[in-house]
């Protein structure tokens, strides 16, 4: 959802029925779901690098009334970015089932979480797929799905205003190489109200903590369109772990991005409704990395086509992160120019 709820909400509830119903039917006879097995190619042998590549793009729900915008018209492109930044894992938002199908059938040896059952039952089938729009793509060639879990991050409170629901997956990752420790990724699409946003930011860490005492060496990375940005204190303070990360500073969340190095008069925004300019002056579509990460910069990709067309309404985001070797060691990293890794602008 972009921030221009206005042109939105007014038809949003009628498409996500009819796109969460047509949608479970394509998923179900398309999409090479989590639980499918997947063609995986045999890692190569020698040693695996310890650094992977995250990345979190909100890619736009698949709706008609964009024009030359709507999704068939710009997911070619989106496959171009996705394959060029050859992410290990991606954390997408707003991907409808049929959306996750194509995406799904050729983003080939990625492996995707979740899936959703069948369509028997279409109250259960309506809110499994409303739920599974943040989907969580790894590579299947390097990592395992050790244990998963979504759903609505506030169950016994639903908002009077449906869209303002928010959602989120969770998956814990196992590295094929035994190189990388064990990694919970949790993806997620808070909703624009302030009070619930914050609220539903610390449900997020207490998903996170649950998932920390199956998985005490675990390392952690929780990304999304936040919809908001560093500026609005109670949903950033929550998504950074606090109030708890004062008692406990192991379970302090980091925001990837370096404000620091923004230039003067340049905004960050990461919304940028297709037109290439962004809306606000800071990004909120956010990757956040536990302490024992190392970590480049966030990274806004900007690619486009050259008539101007963008894969999505908003900037993808990307970052660089390897386990510590030491707790004490520097938290920002520079990756040599050989492994293709740019640093954040």
């Amino acid at each position: 959802m972009t921030k221009n709820t206005s042109r939105t909400l007014t038809a949003l509830g009628v498409m996500l029925v009819i796109a969460a119903i047509g949608g479970t039917l394509a998923w179900r006879l398309a999409t090479p779901r989590w639980s499918r097995k997947v063609a995986v190619t045999p890692p190569k042998a020698g040693p695996a690098p310890r650094h992977i590549r995250v990345l979190v793009a909100n890619i736009k729900l698949a709706d008609p009334a964009d024009g030359v915008n709507r999704w068939s018209k710009r997911r070619r492109l989106l496959l171009t970015v996705f394959r060029k930044y050859h992410a290990q894992i991606m954390g997408l938002q707003e991907s409808t089932p049929a959306q996750t199908a194509y995406l799904g059938l050729h983003l080939h040896n990625y492996a995707h979480y979740p899936g959703i059952g069948g369509a028997a039952n279409v109250f259960k089938a309506l809110t499994g797929a409303l739920a599974s729009w943040d989907q969580i793509f790894f590579r299947a060639d390097r990592f395992s799905l050790v244990t998963a879990s979504h759903g609505a991050l506030r169950p016994n409170h639903p908002q009077r205003n449906a869209t303002e629901n928010a959602y989120y997956s969770l998956v814990v990752l196992a590295d094929r190489r035994h190189v990388l420790p064990d990694i919970i990724v949790i993806d997620t699409h808070l909703r624009h109200g302030v009070p619930n946003a914050a609220i539903c930011a610390q449900h997020i860490q207490i998903r996170l903590r649950q998932a920390w005492q199956r998985f005490p060496n675990a390392l952690a990375v929780v990304m999304g369109d936040m919809n908001h940005d560093r500026t609005v204190t109670p949903v950033y303070r929550a998504l950074e772990g606090f109030p708890g990360a004062a008692r406990q500073p192991l379970w302090k969340m980091t925001d990837a991005f370096n404000y620091a190095a923004k230039p003067a008069g340049v905004w960050w925004g990461t919304w940028q409704d297709f037109t290439g300019q962004p809306h606000e002056e800071w990004p909120s579509d956010l990757i956040f990395v536990s302490h024992g990460w190392r970590y480049t910069p966030s990274y806004i990709i900007r690619d486009h086509s050259p008539q101007g067309r963008y894969p999505t309404d908003h900037f993808l985001v990307t970052t660089v992160v390897a386990p510590r070797r030491r707790l004490d060691a520097p938290a920002l990293m520079v990756i040599p120019k050989r492994h293709g890794v740019r640093s954040g602008k």
